[in-house]
């Protein structure tokens, strides 16, 4: 896929992605590396889709390639600083659409013209964010804490 990448298109979120967005929400393994492991249900899901949608200071993309969409970013902002939260489709993964989301994510925003810093939080467990991450350019900011759990924080300057 990597030389396949220059196909691969990110496109403003639309109402008709909410059930694939869903679908990846809940799939095993982002759940595991989610701050909340719980499943979503389609009711919740479906309001805090609709909120999203209307909301100015959130941003959501979809990965494309060709029509088959792969992978989503939402950059949302929490406490001053725009909080990434993305995945990639499970038959997607371990192609460097990660990296791709991060990136063309930044590319978006700065085109759009948000300024301040953007921020990543990522189990130290999982791998393949934190590759993802510093492949994109991101620096690693330190640790926190959300729900006790540990998370790195990873940081970039728009």
């Amino acid at each position: 896929m990597s030389e396949a990448k220059v196909d691969l298109v990110l496109r403003p979120v639309e109402a008709g992605d909410e059930q694939f967005l869903l679908d990846w929400a809940n799939q095993a393994e982002v759940r595991n590396n989610a701050i909340n492991p719980e499943q979503i249900s389609a009711s919740a899901h479906h309001i805090w889709f609709g909120r999203r949608l209307t909301d100015p200071e959130t941003f959501i993309y979809i990965a494309l390639f060709g029509n088959k969409p792969l992978g989503q970013i939402r950059f949302e902002l929490h406490e001053g600083c725009f909080e990434i939260d993305y995945s990639v489709d499970a038959g997607s993964r371990g192609m460097g659409i990660g990296a791709f989301l991060l990136k063309e994510g930044i590319n978006k925003l700065r085109k759009g013209g948000v300024k301040g810093t953007v921020a990543g939080l990522v189990k130290p467990s999982n791998f393949a964010s934190i590759r993802a991450f510093r492949k994109a350019g991101f620096s690693e900011a330190g640790t926190e804490f959300r729900q006790n759990t540990e998370l790195i924080r990873f940081e970039f300057q728009l």
